[in-house]
């Protein structure tokens, strides 16, 4: 049985000339993750950030949204599946903090470009 997940996605400003930098490379890359390692995602839990980020992990609706729904009880998805750690949260401590809050919830973080760990 596949645990739903759900993608986050974020354009970094600071890496305009990288291609994983478009959210719908993201998006593809996710999905194409998620079907090899039995993960189903619904189109309602795609979220993309859409106002780019240069150095802040401030200002993100669509993860505030997302994290409600990681939040809430039950949640909705088991797994919030990022194409690197950097694009889910810049500040480390902030970051730890957060993966400890989700499990709590009983939701993984998983980042594909760090080794496909699960945080």
């Amino acid at each position: 049985m596949a645990t739903i997940a759900a993608v986050y996605t974020r354009v970094l400003g600071d890496m305009s000339g990288n291609e994983d930098n478009r959210s719908s490379i993201q998006v593809m890359k996710c999905r194409e993750f998620c079907r090899q390692n039995a993960y189903s995602i619904k189109d309602e839990f795609i979220f993309i950030e859409t106002i780019p980020s240069v150095g802040s992990d401030g200002n993100r609706p669509v993860y505030d949204a997302m994290m409600k729904l990681a939040y809430s009880d039950p949640s909705p998805f088991k797994a919030i599946i990022v194409l690197e750690l950097i694009r889910f949260m810049r500040d480390r401590d902030i970051r730890d903090q957060t993966k400890e809050r989700l499990l709590v919830h009983g939701v993984k973080l998983v980042s594909i470009k760090d080794g496909a760990r699960i945080f």
